[in-house]
This record gives structure tokens, sequence and C-alpha cells, in this order.
């Protein structure tokens, strides 16, 4: 794979979370997710937490009582989105997922 190549893959993984990310205000799906290139085969895409502080609890399941016990809507779109790009990637490029 090319550089250019995997820039390209870069930004489409950034893109599919972003597009899955929940939104209400935007500023964590437009400001937060942010994606850095460490080196020519590794990235790092994350939530930047000073952006978005309350990234977590879109993420993990409501405990507080403020809740009533609902469940959160957005639970697991982090995980679940990745590990749908994971097994996407591996069908596409004919690799083979083997534990994360």
């Amino acid at each position: 794979m090319t550089n250019s190549e995997f820039t390209l893959l870069a930004n489409e993984v950034l893109q599919r979370l972003k597009m899955v990310s929940p939104i209400k205000t935007g500023n964590l799906r437009y400001n937060a997710i942010r994606m850095q290139l460490i080196d020519e085969n590794t990235i790092k895409i994350y939530i930047d937490e000073t952006i978005a502080p309350y990234a977590v609890y879109t993420i993990e399941p409501w405990i507080s009582p403020k809740w009533n016990g609902k469940q959160n809507p957005n639970e697991k779109w982090w995980d679940n989105e990745i590990e749908k790009i994971i097994n996407d990637l591996a069908m596409e490029h004919h690799g083979e997922v083997r534990g994360y």
C-alpha cells in the first residue's frame, strides 16, 4: 500500500467514525474526533476529551439515577463501528482478523 493509499484509507476510517457519532451540537462529530499520523504505517484516531469531555457518556452505559434505568441509545457506538471497520477492511483486503 502506498503512502497516499494509506492516507486515503485513514481518512475513510475517520469519516466513518464521524458519520456514526452521536450528534446534538456537532462538537463531538466535527471538532473532537481526531486523527494523528504516527508514522507512514500508523494512525491514531481518538476523541479529544479536552474538546468533548462528555464523550464517554455517549459510549458507556448510563448508570446514574438521573436516567431512571433507561439505556443509553448511543451505547457502544465507538466500539461497534471500530469492529465493523476492522472486519470490512479485512474483507476488502483479503485479510484475516485475529484478535485485537
